[in-house]
């Protein structure tokens, strides 16, 4: 509602799309925005332990992706045995890595929503300007698509 009680539809402003979402994996934070979630943690990811137990981890960045159940964020240090990977250097753009955050980004954005079917987003994502101009766009495309599309459970 606007400041004259209108909703977006009848004020003319245009409905946001909830399946846009703006990506920013950098080194030290992953930031996503979307028309329902603006959420941001640490860029650093581990296998969750298998010799604890834990509470309540539905507030956490925690999924199984390629067979693997990750913690993600600061509470990664807490739920992983040894330290969580961080990765800086540019190659991570083109890594595993990268795809890990990406879809840890997704699932952050998505979790919370009911859909009844398979969704298609649309993504806006920022790589550094030296690995687009090196034409590294279209590698880190695959990268985050390959073996198959990202599928969270």
């Amino acid at each position: 509602m606007n400041k004259h009680g209108q909703s977006a539809a009848q004020s003319g402003a245009p409905t946001p799309n909830p399946l846009l979402v703006s990506l920013d994996i950098g080194n030290a934070n992953t930031k996503v925005r979307s028309a329902n979630v603006t959420a941001e943690f640490r860029s650093i990811v581990g296998r969750l332990s298998r010799s604890r137990r834990f509470g309540d981890l539905s507030n956490q960045i925690i999924f199984t992706l390629d067979n693997e159940t990750l913690a993600f964020g600061d509470e990664a240090r807490d739920l992983i045995d040894g330290e969580p990977t961080s990765y800086t250097s540019l190659k991570r753009y083109t890594s595993g890595f990268y795809r890990k955050l990406f879809a840890a980004a997704l699932w952050r954005t998505f979790k919370a929503q009911n859909f009844d079917s398979i969704i298609t987003p649309k993504i806006v994502a920022s790589i550094p300007a030296v690995e687009y101009a090196d034409g590294k766009a279209e590698e880190v495309k695959v990268t985050i698509t390959k073996r198959s599309p990202v599928v969270l459970a």
